[in-house]
């Protein structure tokens, strides 16, 4: 199938003997929706095919059968069921999941503002033990936002579900098969905690607490704890180990929830909650238990990995955070790389005087296809070494049913998949190691990063008095 060809041939097709292809739904950066039913059955699905641009571009191909891995070892009520995967006779991959019907968490927010608590709690809880479940089968979503957050609608009810796991990490990956790249952000940068916008290849579990700690606060408040909107702007700030208060936003809130979701959204991942589900229960706590002072888990489920137990800190010191030593390196480096990212937008919005023409160039698309992406919309993706059109080996045609929904007091079963701790993990394979740059290149490297951490402190300590 030629790159020119649009889906929209596609109607009426059959695939895989069971799916018929029905209208266009929509369409994003890398896939195409379609209605759909099956035969027999009349069942309505929904089937996303490939954009025929991105046929022979292997990181998008590799990311799109990511997602199918991710979603068949979820099995999860409150994620997207994925119902059969495969290529057709022209060899567009095509993944068919049910078909939902709702909004999403972004729809509402723009639609309400800031949620009423219970209402609030009552959306996302199904999300954090959706999210403690995929921690459990090994998976990182590392793209959480109000876009990844649906509400569906069926037979006058309501559930959530979380969508796109695209970018999700899967921490026991088959060797060979490399989807991280140390080095290379990706996700959603107003969401995305300071490992994960430095690119660290350790991602875990805490990345996504963090992500649904931001996703809590604006739907309590209805504004992002973060709201930067260049890159490095946005990066130094949740650096910087300054927290935002929600009771500042919606006095109505109590205290006790500021304290939990500066805790959550602590940019060293050490500080945070050992699990989305611990920080979900005392953030309930924290609105509806006067005077709540912390948390004691009791009859909860096992944490997911075996991490240190945050330490306790004294109230004044939760607000304000500076980063642990261990970051200094990767702040350094990821500080040079959001500068230059900013410049290179700015020049780029300038030069953008006239709109593109049907069929152009957004002027920004360059600096936007160059490792990064829009900072607080768009998903970021990084490299891989599978630039195949096919699905990976024994990889099943079809999906057996959701499972039962997690209960959090229940401890998981003894043979459950579990991630491990990082010293518990084999080492990766490392297919190449970059070449160190010259020690002159270094040195003024290093003078210009001492040069910068010292005006922004500066700033930092002018700006409080």
């Amino acid at each position: 199938m030629s790159a020119n060809v649009e889906t929209s041939g596609f109607v009426g097709r059959v695939l895989g003997g069971r799916w018929v292809v029905g209208e266009q739904l929509g369409s994003g950066t890398f896939g195409i929706v379609h209605a759909g039913i099956e035969r027999g059955t009349s069942q309505p699905v929904a089937i996303k095919l490939l954009h025929p641009q991105f046929l022979h571009h292997g990181e998008t191909i590799a990311r799109f059968w990511n997602e199918a891995e991710a979603l068949r070892r979820m099995n999860h009520p409150n994620v997207l069921v994925l119902l059969d995967v495969g290529v057709t006779e022209d060899g567009v991959p095509y993944l068919v999941t049910e078909l939902l019907t709702g909004e999403t968490l972004r729809d509402l927010l723009n639609r309400e503002g800031a949620l009423p608590p219970e209402r609030a709690m009552r959306l996302l809880g199904p999300a954090a033990h959706a999210l403690h479940h995929a921690h459990m089968a090994g998976i990182v979503h590392r793209d959480l936002k109000p876009e990844n957050i649906f509400r569906v609608r069926k037979d006058g009810m309501g559930t959530t579900k979380i969508l796109d796991f695209g970018v999700a990490k899967l921490l026991d990956t088959t060797p060979g098969r490399k989807l991280s790249q140390t080095g290379i952000m990706i996700g959603t940068m107003a969401y995305s905690p300071p490992e994960q916008m430095q690119g660290l290849g350790d991602i875990d579990h805490r990345a996504d607490q963090f992500g649904f700690a931001a996703l809590m606060f604006e739907a309590l408040t209805g504004q992002r704890p973060f709201p930067q909107s260049q890159p490095f702007a946005l990066f130094q700030a949740v650096m910087s180990g300054a927290r935002p208060r929600a009771s500042d936003l919606v006095p109505t809130l109590p205290k006790a929830v500021d304290d939990v979701l500066i805790r959550g959204l602590d940019p060293d991942r050490e500080r945070r909650y050992t699990t989305v589900e611990e920080f979900y229960l005392a953030l309930s706590q924290a609105l509806t238990t006067p005077n709540f002072q912390g948390l004691s888990i009791t009859a909860h489920s096992a944490p997911p990995v075996r991490v240190p137990a945050p330490q306790p800190r004294p109230p004044a010191a939760v607000q304000s955070v500076p980063p642990s030593s261990g970051y200094q390196p990767q702040l350094r480096e990821a500080s040079h790389r959001f500068r230059a990212i900013d410049e290179e937008l700015t020049r780029n919005e300038l030069a953008a005087v006239e709109p593109p023409q049907q069929g152009g160039r957004n002027p920004l698309a360059s600096t936007l296809e160059s490792g990064f992406q829009a900072p607080l919309g768009t998903t970021l993706m990084e490299g891989s070494s599978l630039p195949r059109s096919v699905p990976p080996p024994n990889f099943p045609r079809s999906v057996p049913p959701p499972a039962a929904p997690l209960i959090s007091s229940a401890p998981p079963p003894a043979s459950a998949e579990r991630p491990v701790s990082r010293r518990d993990q084999p080492p990766p394979v490392v297919t190449s190691e970059p070449e160190p740059p010259p020690r002159r290149l270094a040195m003024w490297l290093a003078i210009v990063a001492v040069v910068a951490l010292v005006v922004v402190a500066v700033v930092l300590i002018l700006r409080r008095h």
